[in-house]
């Protein structure tokens, strides 16, 4: 019993740990309040994912989104992702970290994830 409170324990420091660098927080909260929000989607938070170089962006919305799980992922890509193509700054700033978008409603009854393609990210793999 001790040896599980203390791996939940140790479990709980680590996490804890990891911080985002206030600039690339500050880079990611500019970009998910910007125009794409326009459409009732609000911001809530980035928070590191289940890898250390994870990041997943929590957006809330008022309804469900509409349609197959396919269909409500290449919407998320589509409206709420930030574009691959000309945003370069920004995923320069994210370089080497994995971007996912989770959007859910009040009661996270409704949650859909989806990926962000970074454009850079094709770059790093290969060194």
């Amino acid at each position: 019993m001790r040896i599980i409170i203390l791996l939940v324990a140790a479990l709980a420091l680590v996490s804890c740990g990891r911080k985002i660098p206030p600039e690339l927080q500050e880079a990611l909260q500019k970009q998910f309040t910007g125009e794409a929000m326009e459409t009732g989607w609000q911001f809530v938070k980035v928070t590191h994912g289940f890898g250390g170089q994870e990041l997943v962006a929590d957006i809330l919305v008022q309804q469900p989104i509409p349609g197959p799980p396919e269909a409500q992922q290449a919407r998320l890509k589509s409206e709420i992702c930030p574009p691959p193509a000309g945003n370069d700054t920004f995923w320069q700033k994210l370089q080497g970290y994995k971007l996912s978008v989770a959007a859910y409603t009040k009661d996270r009854k409704f949650t859909v994830l989806v990926d962000c393609d970074n454009p850079f990210a094709v770059a790093e793999a290969g060194k």
